[in-house]
């Protein structure tokens, strides 16, 4: 039972990780002058390509535990990890609300991006 939950867990911080990536893409899109991109390459990418590593790993422990003396610490080991993938995700969720909790994807103002002279990544002036 404890294997199957580290492995749901495990599924479920990656969708969330993939959520997170196609919601700051969109957020990129709309709010062109909020600089999002150094949260999104390395926390939001790093965190997922983590995630797929985490849960290979725990697949490989638990592929491993047929010995008996070994399944405590195989178990410590997968608690483990899972801990610290839930603390990095936490972290990098709070790393990127801090930036867009004052923007909505809803309202979007006209100024950001004349701002930034480009709309939906094309050239302001290529528009005209």
């Amino acid at each position: 039972m404890k294997k199957i939950i580290a492995i749901i867990i495990s599924i479920v911080i990656i969708c969330l990780n993939v959520f997170e990536l196609i919601h700051a893409g969109f957020f990129r899109d709309a709010h062109p002058n909020i600089n999002i991109a150094e949260v999104e390459s390395y926390f939001f990418w790093g965190s997922f390509f983590l995630s797929i590593a985490f849960l290979m790993t725990i697949i490989y422990f638990i592929s491993k535990q047929n010995v008996k003396k070994n399944s405590q610490v195989t178990d410590k080991c997968i608690i483990l990890l899972i801990a610290v993938l839930v603390c990095l995700n936490i972290f990098v969720g709070v790393k990127y609300y801090s930036i867009v909790k004052d923007c909505s994807l809803k309202k979007v103002e006209e100024t950001d991006y004349i701002a930034s002279e480009h709309l939906r990544s094309t050239s302001l002036d290529e528009l005209q």
